[in-house]
């Protein structure tokens, strides 16, 4: 088959012409070459889209960065408050009050309200150093 038909005639005459002579004519996808002139329009419309889409990238990327500066000290919070949570308990730094109880082998720690806070076995160390130890009695100490 040949490339093309109708050369002869006018661009204008030609749809005619291939109607006239044509077995149907149905709608049909195909691509269509562009001119030079379209094509360096296309070319030019490439351009400004890539530049826009980079501008927009680099505005999403502050945006976000934005956010996470925002966004990071609440998660810091809400991970303190679910371990507060989990464990039905804050944890604190303050001084305790230290009683070595040598007849159990215990050694326990009081807070300032006097609930024990801690309980542990007695460290070697911290044995008696004499079998003859006064146990303390808060008045004569």
């Amino acid at each position: 088959m040949r490339k093309i038909l109708g050369e002869d005639l006018p661009i204008a005459e030609r749809a005619d012409f291939l109607r006239d002579n044509a077995d149907s004519v149905e709608e049909i996808n195909y691509m269509k070459q562009f001119g030079p002139d379209e094509l360096l329009a296309m070319k030019e419309r490439h351009a400004e889209i890539s530049i826009e889409i980079k501008d927009l990238e680099s505005e999403k990327k502050d945006f976000v960065s934005n956010i996470k500066s925002k966004q990071k000290p609440l998660k810091n919070e809400l991970s303190g408050v679910q371990d507060n949570i989990k464990f039905k308990a804050i944890a604190v730094k303050e001084a305790c009050f230290k009683f070595v109880d040598h007849d159990s082998g215990q050694v326990g720690y009081y807070n300032a309200i006097g609930d024990m806070v801690q309980q542990r076995p007695i460290f070697p160390q911290e044995r008696q150093k004499s079998i003859f130890q006064m146990p303390k009695e808060g008045t004569n100490d």
